[in-house]
């Protein structure tokens, strides 16, 4: 999987309104050592933005989870 796409829509979608956002997301990407664990880490992060910073997320939040559910095996 490459994160880096999901890095890459937060930083274009987003652009300086939310850097702190796409800060917190590449820290997130950077400290996962798994690919299973960088979508538990970026998955919980935007989860919790919903209480933290509503409109970032549903800024970002809906098409990131469309790119990661594409890696979930069932």
């Amino acid at each position: 999987m490459d994160y880096t796409q999901v890095l890459a829509f937060a930083e274009n979608k987003s652009g300086s309104e939310y850097a702190h956002v796409v800060d917190e997301i590449r820290l997130k990407i950077e400290t996962g050592s798994t690919g299973g664990e960088i979508r538990s880490l970026v998955g919980g992060y935007l989860k919790s933005l919903k209480d933290q910073n509503h409109p970032a997320s549903l800024a970002l939040k809906p098409e990131i989870d469309i790119y990661l559910s594409q890696f979930i095996f069932r």
